[in-house]
């Protein structure tokens, strides 16, 4: 690598520029991208670029001991890559009128240092560029049309985010739009979006009737419309029109071409049906996904995109741990590994794997590297950093790092209430439950009746040893999951945790007669035994979690719940057999 072109900026210029950067709200709470940028800028000024390799940034920056091996711990390649990004939203924002401009090439990890107002042709414009595309109202007689819409703004999403130098919002961000009639530059100006779409689908049988225009935000102006009249079998014509369009209204140049996805048209429908549920983030929607996604593939077997979230789907479904991991995680991983066979460069399929690697075959380094290729294909995506966060950094208790890795989820995708939920746990887990309440409380704001997020809120209560809250809480997680398994696992903990014994043993023994009817997972039970004192049925239950790969056991290192019996050898036992031998913590959490 040579150096990078800092020569025609002073450093003086670039020490000033170091300093407003790092003293801005994206980096003044970030200690580690703090110190990653000033090592890096100030190695580079000092004739040392050539130096900044994988291995020396990690002991010197991140602390890792000298036996760091860069190919089994990314923590280096993770970081830079939320670096870029972070660099990228800084100067969209708070740095938009900054005469310096540092940033970072792709794979490199010596900053490039330029003078704004004397940039090479084509840089300017691009870094810039970002658009919210709101979603395509259903204008059919048929309600259950939705998906059509829904899918085809989704997949507006998809073929832009493969626009270089585009920054485009979170599908999840911008559904939270979805019906509602507000001023497209206020919501432009929420999601931090240069340019809205937005437009209407009409669809009578096989014809379609398609509007899409494309606002500035800044005017409030249309820059761009057309009305499309088409047949179905010319859809993906259309798709490729529009977002075509919005690149060169945007002058920006594409950086690979998203591709169709599938040749056949009744695939496709599947598959939009697929991403509708899969959407829901719920146990019944994870569930009518995998459906669709099998009927795509059935109907398509090379269609890479439905393999992916097939194996998403399958993922999220095994992590609700209300099926037996041992079905649904090789699933998974099988989906996943078909499309990266069929298309290495789907982000998607490098999360599943990722997450399965983590949580039921308990391979760090191989996780660490499919979230480290998930990030470097889409940096802009936030469900990487999410899964990275709560699959494969809190288990090995890297709890900052989680708790970062969680934070740029949120950034690039504020309105989501899982990616919310996620930076909560985060917050959980390092026992900061003021905050982690309050994040799961903006999660349910977003969308009340996400269960997840309303059984961990109750979960955060009685941490807090506010238990009034925690039981109200746990009446409305029932009410939404009408799960009477998961009710008795939440109230005997709860009963438990507070000493009233009877009370739990009641709550546990209508459970287990549920056991032979239905999985659930052993790592709760196990913590009703702990609570309840009794230490080698609690050890019986975490003995059936390993063998089961249950997804709730990596978290063990971490989990409050386990304090009690986590000085006994069988422990330390468990947590060698997941690899986790490194994660002792006297303060943890769960």
């Amino acid at each position: 690598m040579t150096t990078p072109p800092t020569s025609r900026v002073s450093t003086d210029a670039v020490r000033v520029q170091l300093d407003r950067i790092l003293a801005s709200a994206r980096f003044v709470h970030s200690e580690r991208l703090s110190r990653f940028l000033r090592y890096t800028v100030e190695q580079t000024m000092a004739g040392h670029a050539e130096q900044l390799k994988e291995y020396p940034i990690g002991v010197e920056v991140f602390g890792r001991k000298d036996s760091f091996d860069p190919r089994i711990d990314a923590i280096v390649r993770v970081q830079a890559i939320t670096l870029r990004s972070r660099l990228k939203d800084y100067y969209a924002k708070e740095g938009s009128d900054d005469p310096v401009i540092i940033e970072y090439t792709k794979g490199g990890y010596a900053p490039v240092v330029r003078d704004r107002f004397n940039v090479e042709p084509g840089l300017n414009g691009a870094e810039q560029a970002s658009i919210a595309v709101l979603p395509f109202l259903n204008l059919s007689s048929d309600l259950e049309n939705e998906y059509f819409s829904d899918g085809l703004t989704e997949e507006l999403i998809s073929a832009l985010t493969n626009v270089k130098g585009m920054r485009v919002v979170a599908r999840t961000s911008v559904f939270q739009f979805k019906g509602k009639a507000e001023d497209v530059r206020k919501i432009g100006a929420q999601l931090n979006a240069r340019m809205v779409l937005e437009g209407s689908v009409r669809k009578s049988g096989d014809h379609l009737r398609i509007t899409a225009q494309l606002i500035d935000v800044a005017s409030g102006f249309h820059t761009w419309s057309r009305t499309y009249r088409i047949e179905m079998r010319d859809l993906f014509a259309v798709q490729e029109e529009i977002a075509a369009a919005i690149v060169t209204t945007l002058s920006t140049m594409v950086d690979r071409s998203a591709g169709r996805p599938t040749k056949s048209l009744d695939a496709y429908h599947a598959y939009l049906k697929g991403r509708f549920y899969l959407n829901k983030w719920s146990e019944a929607g994870f569930r009518k996904s995998i459906h669709f996604f099998e009927t795509a593939i059935q109907l398509d077997e090379n269609m890479a995109a439905a393999w992916a979230a097939h194996a998403v789907a399958c993922f999220q479904l095994a992590c609700c741990g209300t099926e037996p991991p041992s079905e649904l995680m090789p699933k998974a991983r099988a989906a996943a590994a078909r499309a990266l066979q069929l298309d290495d460069s789907l982000a998607e399929a490098h999360v599943a794997l990722g997450g399965v690697l983590a949580i039921h075959d308990w391979d760090w380094a191989g996780s660490e590297t499919e979230f480290a290729r998930a990030m470097e294909l889409d940096p802009d995506g936030a469900p990487a950093y999410q899964c990275y966060s709560v699959a494969c950094l809190i288990p090995q208790g890297r709890l900052q790092e989680a708790l970062e890795a969680a934070q740029q989820a949120c950034e690039l995708d504020p309105l989501s209430p899982s990616v919310n939920s996620s930076l909560a746990l985060a917050h959980f887990v390092l026992g900061e439950y003021n905050e982690a309440i309050d994040y799961f409380k903006k999660a349910l704001e977003i969308d009340p009746n996400f269960f997840l997020a309303r059984w961990w809120l109750g979960v955060s209560y009685l941490n807090a040893s506010m238990l009034l809250k925690a039981f109200a809480q746990f009446r409305k997680a029932g009410a939404l999951s009408q799960d009477s398994a998961n009710d008795a696992i939440k109230y005997s903990y709860g009963h438990a945790l507070i000493g009233r014994r009877d009370k739990a043993r009641r709550k546990l023994e209508a459970l287990m007669s549920k056991s032979r009817e239905r999985y659930f997972s052993p790592v709760l039970i196990a913590a009703i035994h702990v609570a309840l004192a009794e230490t080698d049925a609690a050890f019986d239950w975490l003995d059936k979690a390993c063998e089961a790969h249950d997804t709730w056991l990596v978290w063990l290192g971490v989990d409050r719940r386990f304090d009690s019996i986590r000085s006994h050898k069988q422990f330390r036992a468990l947590l060698k057999k997941l690899g986790l031998s490194s994660v002792a913590r006297s303060t943890t959490a769960g």
